[in-house]
């Protein structure tokens, strides 16, 4: 068995054990990739994880797993050079949240593991299409979709929101271009020539939608969200099929009241998570 590290290089060697979603990841700051290989090369286990907190001098680093497509001996292997990365980065906790059945795998590696709610809940734009969205809601000439802007203006924008804000959120977020982005729908106010507040939505590999923020640190913060999530919406029902699945984290306080506000009682699916530190 030979260890080969996933990058932007080798990716499509491994598409058949790392599935779209993830794999679109591969070359991000914070993302890692591993991989077992048989003696021909040929790719038999997978390992995807981020790094947490790694530029944050207040916090410890911790690590992510994204995805584990390995059993038995393979997980072994794959943890063994994992404590390298570990080692490396100083990383003090590995956590996850995964929806598999592979308890054991993570119980023989060292990690603590329930069955929990998802932090994500999922629904589809027909769910969206079912609120209460005016069409004839006048929105203000200060929130536009991103198509308006331009790269380097974007980035300043992004870089206020997120230092007035103190949200979580995606770890490499003002590293990410701005056709990460889906620029249709994916919305922002400004104010005084200030952008202050942002909704960001991204288009998998996959065709699902993933909400990566939600932020409004303008002076009229609570009145211009709602204008935002009724821009959104309406430009998703223009835009995307009834069946598309658009995913909606819940990484906050936040986040958990507004999606409990929308969709009441919807629940997350049950997920495997699991923890363990990590000793330097």
């Amino acid at each position: 068995m030979g260890l080969e590290e996933i990058n932007l290089e080798n990716a499509d060697k491994f598409v058949t054990l790392v599935d779209a979603d993830m794999m679109e990841n591969i070359g991000r700051v914070y993302y890692r990739g591993m991989a077992l290989t048989d003696d021909g090369g040929k790719p038999q286990a997978t390992m995807i994880w981020e790094l947490i907190h790694s530029d944050d001098e207040e916090r410890d680093t911790e690590s992510r797993l994204m995805q584990l497509n390995a059993d038995g001996d393979q997980a072994k292997k794959l943890f063994a050079e994992y404590k390298k990365d570990t080692d490396e980065n100083e990383i003090r906790q590995t956590s996850f949240e995964l929806a598999c059945e592979k308890e054991a795998v993570f119980s023989e590696n060292g990690f603590t593991t329930e069955m929990r709610e998802a932090k994500q809940v999922t629904v589809t734009v027909s769910d969206i299409a079912k609120l209460p969205i005016s069409k004839k809601m006048k929105t203000p000439k200060y929130i536009r979709d991103l198509s308006e802007l331009d790269a380097r203006v974007f980035k300043r924008g992004l870089l206020n929101c997120l230092f007035y804000g103190r949200r979580e959120t995606t770890e490499d977020l003002n590293a990410l271009p701005m056709d990460w982005f889906d620029c249709d729908v994916s919305c922002y106010t400004e104010t005084d020539g200030r952008i202050d507040g942002l909704l960001l939505v991204h288009r998998t590999a996959s065709g699902r939608l993933r909400i990566e923020l939600l932020i409004n640190v303008g002076p009229e913060a609570k009145k211009d969200l709602a204008y935002m999530l009724n821009f959104t919406a309406n430009r998703v029902l223009e835009k995307y099929s009834d069946d598309t699945e658009i995913l909606i984290p819940r990484n906050d306080v936040s986040a958990e009241k507004l999606a409990a506000y929308f969709f009441p009682g919807l629940k997350g699916e049950k997920v495997l998570f699991g923890s363990r530190r990590e000793e330097g």
